[in-house]
């Protein structure tokens, strides 16, 4: 086990330019209480019971409305149903679409679980932790642009961290990231314009896993944890979130860039929509 030095941050809806607002969470007097053996031991107990988890029914349940919110906010922005998918799931690195939905999640799914078993272990020390949080602020597209398969500490890998951090997503939700995964190699697949062909690009697939006992409690997710647990599948200590694939070495055009832009406009409006509709049924997300 090693600290971990550089963070490359992805994340369905969130991307480094999404997580606006990264913010620590309080430590607990426990968490102050940190050691590199305990830390290892409980990273390699969550991954295990994580990869467990990945192949229950709860967890297709809940992958599958993951998939589903996000191919509706990639609809809402492209207006073309074949185009929001290949969307959502080339930005994951797949090149091709199952044949349904529940297809589509087993297929994510089974990778996930795979990828996370075969990841090299690693833990951030506290100390390290905040230096990575606020070197992660700093981040600009332009850094991303440079990022190139050299950055990476290794081929694959689980980092854990000693504390969830705060996150805001591009729809205006607030995380409690705990632990991200990568491997390389991924591809993504560049559409083509009016000069240039559909491309693959070599990118970095990247996975980010909230605290299932952090901070942020949305009711929904309460109520999810509850069915979980009465169905005998209790959440593991990490619960998926978000896929995404990063290039390596790729300048965005600028009309990529506004393409971007305005797909966070709309994920944000989405966002600020499930929430009301949410509070319409006396449902708390904001917790």
């Amino acid at each position: 086990m090693t600290g971990f030095v550089s963070r490359c941050a992805h994340g369905g809806n969130r991307s480094v330019e999404a997580m606006e607002g990264i913010a620590v969470a309080r430590r607990t007097r426990q968490e102050r209480a940190w050691t590199l053996a305990g830390a290892a031991r409980a990273a390699r107990d969550a991954r295990i019971a994580t990869a467990r988890f990945l192949q229950t029914p709860a967890a297709q349940v809940w992958e599958m409305g993951k998939l589903l919110t996000a191919y509706q906010m990639h609809l809402a922005h492209s207006g073309d149903p074949a185009q929001a998918l290949g969307s959502l799931l080339g930005g994951m690195g797949y090149a091709t679409a199952p044949p349904g939905w529940p297809e589509a999640t087993e297929m994510v799914l089974a990778d996930e679980a795979r990828y996370l078993a075969e990841a090299d272990l690693y833990v951030l020390t506290p100390q390290m932790c905040d230096i990575v949080v606020a070197a992660a602020q700093a981040l600009t597209r332009e850094d991303l642009e440079t990022l190139s398969e050299e950055d990476l500490p290794g081929l694959t890998g689980l980092v854990v961290l000693p504390h969830p951090v705060i996150v805001q997503t591009v729809t205006g939700d607030t995380g409690d990231d705990r632990a991200y995964t990568w491997r390389f190699p991924c591809h993504l697949t560049v559409r083509a314009t009016r000069h240039r062909r559909p491309r693959e690009i070599p990118a970095v697939r990247m996975s980010a896993y909230h605290d299932t006992h952090g901070p942020v409690r949305p009711e929904s997710f309460v109520d999810f944890a509850s069915q979980a647990r009465a169905q005998g599948t209790p959440l593991p200590p990490l619960l998926l979130d978000v896929i995404r694939s990063l290039p390596l070495r790729y300048a965005a055009t600028p009309d990529q860039v506004r393409a971007a832009e305005e797909f966070a406009a709309t994920a944000r409006q989405a966002g600020e929509a499930i929430r009301e509709a949410a509070a319409g049924q006396a449902l708390d997300e904001n917790r």
